[in-house]
């Protein structure tokens, strides 16, 4: 006892016990913070596992936007709440110990500085209901905004064809400009939170003081000092507590969300029935319904009373016109909706093989394996059954070729072959086949359904939805859907004797199974390029993402200032911080004065006055301060999104193929999140910390000058191992940022593809993989945690260094009391201020990142043409022809500058002629007319419409007097109305005439809502021949001069086809129409083909003298599809002709 009495005793006990504190804070800070990063993963996984589970009804209400915000903000909240919660739970003990002690020093005074304190408690528990209000509105506008973005993403291609991006834009703005204004009654709550914590550590000395004086206390220095030391300690819950209950409650909003969404119907699991369960069913079925009905909230259609038995090894055709519920009676059976009434029994595994080629961003041979182990005789069999071993052998990497994602560098048949080549990899026993034979040519089809279905299937049960009529003799089974309901079902032959339903759209069908053999049939074997990407000579297209090395760059800094308010901005904060720092200093320097009776002339009572002022001073600058980074928060938030958002709906087309939409909703969201609630907290801090050390170095030099000999060193040393920790954290959280968007992809892959994981029941798979990811991107998050533990301990060491120093002089020095107490008093709180400085500055440098990713997208990402010009011309007068001109056009990727994809092309298209554009899959035809929209800029050469060269055109003044109909239709979220009329330019008695014209007006009719029925996400609501044939009435709306077709009626029946062909002659008789075709009936009797081969024109003329040349190639492929069918070509070819010339 005698040591710890000596003036050195203390000193080294206080060493003793800073480390030992040290110590104890880094072991906690280490639980608490390997438990956020469990939390988080288990949240993470818990999300993901519920989202392969979500019945239909579910996926309506919790859209893929909603989803990925869970998984992105939600729970993050949650995580964070632990440490917050950790943090308070010792603040009750901290209380009571600060109290005790200083009603030792003060009295009953005591408790007019307590009370402040809780006075200011109860004010800032009130607040929480206002932060819970903005929360839940700033994460529901952020649900949307994340939804529309999702969407827009998706969609980007039909957007830019149709001009649409300031739409979009708009949209997603209108919606981002809700989330701020929640965010900016966020921020304004949170001024009046933080000035508390700001004024309550001056307000409470000054009260208790005022007490203890005017109760006749002597203000000295052995109780003055103290007594500010314990009112730090007392200040610490004001600092932690409120804080931490605010991240709890925030918390308990996000779990909220979260709970909602795991207590989310589920879909019934799809068991494998037995005959011994099923005692009625037959015993060689493979599946059974019986008066099955299914229904799911908003859906726009649902099947009615369904009763088959599909016997095993059947091959069944499903048949019906558009939206009759063909691919809905595929959903029933994989459980994508949920039968209401009846019963529907499965005997055996299924594959599915979706309408819509869902492709993964994998190698061609990944997406067939699906995860599988490779058995390269199955493989090699699969590939020539699926008709792909041409492509491959052409292929930059043959079947390691990567595919970007959807897809995107491979052509609508491709995918299909794909698709299917995945069902058949799996030894499965039933195959359901969601009309793959569409997307091809039909030689291709052909040979698909004969190596595939009839050879490599002829074991297995094949349920074929198909539109391909003379397929029908050939299997063994029809059921006819027409309204939701089976109208009737039997043998081929049998059904179409009797006369029926079947009957009736054979005559709409010319059965010959030579008819419509395509043009590619006898075209030379072209190279089957990757469609429309331009990947690279090893067949990649998926870019890295971009990481920046090394420290962040002054001029990231220097960005978010300039979005913060630029230099007015920063001298506001640099004004602010130093003169509420220098009132904090200056009023603490005063007390000292006090004590020591520095200026004998004034009374305690001018003291007291003149202490309480200078308090007022650091209470009003301090929240000019809190003010000033607040505002400066909400400008960046707003300047981030915007600049971002412009130049991504900007970027070209070549952007967006070799950049998954994970990865760029990782940014728009993790980023532009730590933006809206991160970085101006964290700079807040900074400065405060920044400032509070300034003022110790101040005051050591003022005090204890000779200190600095070792202060000095010391914050040099300090300041290294800052900097060697930075290093490391500050890649470590670039790399958590990488590492987190391929899990991030995969999620939203996923949520793209469920119905086809659901089906061929390979959730575990997915969800092994999303784990693996997970732990990928913790790892650099669990080194982040040991690093910060790591200069944790040593910074603390370099702090309780200074105090034993201090101590050590203060007790063998003859400084006045008074000084060494203030100095003592500044010098206890360095290890919490360097802390703070340590964890503010480390997490801002690092969350920094989110600046520097979005800085590359609001200002490096590479743009595509200006979207107007002074000098285009106005709409009503131009194009009023459509005559198009082609000169020596050359068209070549920049990832593949050796490979011209076409090839000097040149030709003229009169005003108002009908062009059929036919080519094997890697000739040209989807690039050509890409490039007529600028969608691919050529490389030489030019193209005129109307004698106005299209380059020297704004992008939207181009593409606005365009329309096209895609070979996969896009619809958009919102309603019928708006899908058909996005941007409200026509009446409704327009709209109905369209809907009459292309045939569904009945339908829609039929809706509650009519017009104003909901389309869900991607149109999933509706059939993809009720998707294009809403396509179709958007281009007859707009009534352009110039229309392109790609394929456009491969998702429908043949009743649709011949509407679709009567209302191209109708509705665009005046219009240029150029259409890329693989039947030839779809385009005989246009006024000219144009046949492209290898990048290059080998034949360019009427369909008439085509067929009347025997050497023609066209006139071949018509010979080809059979004599009979050959000779009506002919015949409608030379009515055309004749039909012509007397015009």
């Amino acid at each position: 006892m005698l040591i710890i009495q000596s003036g050195a005793g203390l000193a080294f006990t206080l060493f003793a016990l800073q480390i030992g504190s040290s110590i104890f804070r880094a072991t906690s800070d280490q639980i608490i913070r390997r438990t956020e990063i469990n939390i988080r993963t288990i949240i993470i996984c818990a999300i993901y596992e519920k989202t392969l589970k979500l019945s239909g009804q579910s996926s309506i209400k919790f859209t893929q936007g909603k989803i990925l915000n869970l998984i992105n903000i939600d729970a993050e909240k949650i995580a964070m709440a632990i440490q917050g919660f950790a943090g308070a739970y010792a603040t009750p003990i901290q209380i009571a110990v600060a109290i005790y002690l200083l009603g030792q020093l003060l009295g009953y005074s005591v408790w007019a500085g307590a009370g402040t304190l809780f006075f200011a408690l109860l004010i800032q528990a009130g607040m929480i209901g206002f932060f819970v209000k903005y929360q839940r509105l700033f994460l529901s506008f952020g649900d949307k905004r994340l939804k529309a973005l999702r969407e827009m993403l998706y969609g980007i291609k039909i957007i830019k064809f149709r001009a649409l991006e300031e739409f979009f834009f708009d949209r997603i703005t209108t919606i981002r400009n809700g989330q701020i204004k929640a965010l900016k009654n966020y921020y304004i709550v949170q001024v009046f939170f933080v000035g508390i914590i700001q004024v309550i550590p001056v307000l409470m000395p000054i009260v208790a003081f005022i007490a203890f004086s005017l109760s006749n206390g002597s203000i000295t220095a052995p109780i003055i000092f103290p007594a500010l030391s314990l009112f730090n300690i007392l200040f610490q819950p004001l600092l932690v507590f409120p804080g931490s209950l605010v991240s709890v409650v925030l918390a308990k909003v996000s779990w909220d969300r979260i709970r909602d969404f795991i207590l989310a119907e589920e879909a019934e699991p799809r068991v494998e029935s037995t005959f011994e369960n099923t005692p009625d069913a037959p015993k060689d079925a493979a599946i059974q319904l019986s008066n099955a009905t299914t229904k799911e909230e908003n859906a726009l259609f649902h099947l009615r009373h369904i009763t088959t038995s599909i016997k095993k090894g059947s091959l069944v055709a499903i048949v019906g016109p558009v939206g009759s519920g063909k691919s809905s009676f595929l959903s029933g059976i994989i459980g994508e909706m949920r039968c209401i009434d009846g019963s529907m029994n499965i005997f055996g595994t299924l594959a599915y093989c979706s309408q819509q080629a869902w492709i993964l961003t994998e190698t061609i041979q990944g997406n067939i394996l699906f995860n599988n182990s490779l058995d390269k005789t199955r493989m090699d069999a699969v590939i020539e059954a699926s008709c792909l071993t041409n492509d491959l052998q052409q292929f930059p990497a043959g079947k390691m070729t990567q595919i970007g994602e959807k897809g995107v560098n491979l052509s609508g048949g491709q995918k299909a072959r794909v698709s299917l080549a995945r069902a058949m990899y799996q030894d499965c026993d039933t195959y359901l086949l969601d009309d793959p034979i569409s997307a091809l040519d039909a030689h291709v089809g052909a040979d698909v359904f004969k190596l595939s279905i009839k050879q490599m299937l002829k074991d297995k049960t094949v349920i074929l939805v198909t539109h391909q009529l003379h397929f029908l003799p050939e299997v063994d089974h029809v059921i006819v859907m027409d309204n939701g309901t089976i109208a009737e079902q039997g043998k081929f032959k049998d059904l179409v004797a009797k006369d029926g339903v079947l009957a009736n759209m054979m005559k709409h069908y010319k059965l010959d199974d030579d008819e419509d053999k395509p043009i590619e049939s006898k075209l030379k074997k072209t190279a089957a390029v990757v469609e429309d990407t331009g990947a690279d000579k090893n067949g990649n297209i998926i870019v890295e993402e971009d990481r920046n090395l090394g420290a962040v760059e002054g001029k990231t800094y220097w960005s978010y200032v300039v979005a913060c308010g630029g230099y007015s901005y920063l001298v506001v904060v640099a004004i602010t911080a130093i003169l509420a720092q220098a009132s904090h200093l200056l009023t603490d320097l005063w007390l000292s004065w006090w004590t020591s009776n520095m200026y004998p002339n004034l009374t305690a009572d001018q003291y007291l006055r003149i202490y309480t002022g200078l308090g007022g001073i650091q209470v009003f600058f301090s929240l000019a301060l809190n003010a000033a980074v607040l505002v400066g928060g909400y400008r960046s938030a707003h300047y981030y999104h915007s600049a971002a958002l412009k130049r991504i709906i900007a970027a070209p087309m070549s952007f967006f193929d070799s950049q998954p939409v994970g990865r760029i909703l990782n940014r728009m969201s993790k980023d532009v999140e730590s933006i809206d609630q991160a970085i101006w907290i964290l700079l807040f801090l900074t400065i405060i910390a920044t400032t509070g050390l300034i003022s110790i170095v101040v005051l050591m030099a003022y005090v204890l000058p000779y200190m600095l000999l070792i202060v000095v060193p010391l914050i040099v040393l300090y300041f290294y191992i800052i900097k060697y920790y930075q290093n490391a954290n500050r890649e470590l959280k670039r790399l958590e940022s990488v590492q987190r968007s391929p899990l991030y992809a995969h999620i939203s892959e996923s949520l793209a593809g469920i119905a086809t994981v659901k089906a061929f029941r390979v959730e575990k798979r997915f969800v092994q993989r999303q784990r693996t990811l997970m732990d990928l991107s913790n790892t650099p998050s669990m080194l982040k945690l040991l690093g910060s533990v790591w200069v944790n301990m040593r910074i603390e060491l370099l702090a309780s260094i200074v105090v034993l120093t201090l101590v050590l002089i203060g007790s063998y020095s003859d400084i006045h009391s008074s000084q060494i107490g203030i100095a003592l008093t500044y010098a206890i709180g360095l290890t919490g201020l360097i802390n703070l400085l340590l964890m503010a500055f480390s997490q801002l440098d690092a969350e920094m990142n989110a600046v520097e990713r979005l800085d590359v997208y609001g200002n490096d990402l590479p743009q595509e043409a200006p979207r107007s010009y002074d000098t285009d011309p106005a709409s009503d007068s131009w194009p009023t022809k459509g005559a198009i001109t082609i000169k020596n056009l050359e068209i070549r990727y920049e990832s593949r500058p050796d490979f011209a994809v076409i090839k000097n092309l040149s030709l003229n298209i009169r005003p108002g002629e009908k062009i059929g554009v036919v080519g094997r899959t890697g000739s040209g035809k989807s690039t050509l007319m890409t490039t007529l929209f600028r969608i691919i800029e050529p490389s030489l050469g030019n193209i005129e419409l109307d004698g106005i060269d299209i380059s020297k055109l704004g992008l939207k003044t181009l593409r606005s007097r365009l329309q096209i109909i895609p070979q996969e239709p896009v619809l958009f979220t919102g309603t019928i109305r708006a899908n058909l009329d996005v941007e409200s330019k026509f009446e409704d008695a327009s709209i109905w005439d369209v809907l009459e014209r292309i045939g569904i007006k009945e339908y829609v009719t039929g809706l509650p809502e009519k017009l104003e029925a909901p389309v869900s996400e991607n149109g999933e609501n509706l059939s993809v021949g009720q998707r294009q044939l809403i396509s179709l009435g958007r281009a007859i709306l707009m009534q352009p001069i110039v229309l392109v077709m790609d394929e456009a009626t491969a998702s429908v029946d043949a009743e649709a086809d011949k509407l679709i062909q009567q209302s191209i002659k109708t509705h665009f008789a005046h219009a240029t129409v150029l259409s890329i075709a693989h039947r030839l009936n779809t385009i005989v009797d246009f006024d000219r083909v144009l046949v492209l081969q290898d990048g290059e024109m080998v034949e360019f003329d009427s369909p008439h003298i085509l067929l009347g040349r025997s050497e023609s190639l066209f006139s071949q492929l018509a010979d080809a599809t059979g004599a009979a069918n050959a000779q009506l070509l002919r015949e409608i070819a030379s009515k055309k002709a004749a039909s012509s010339a007397q015009k």
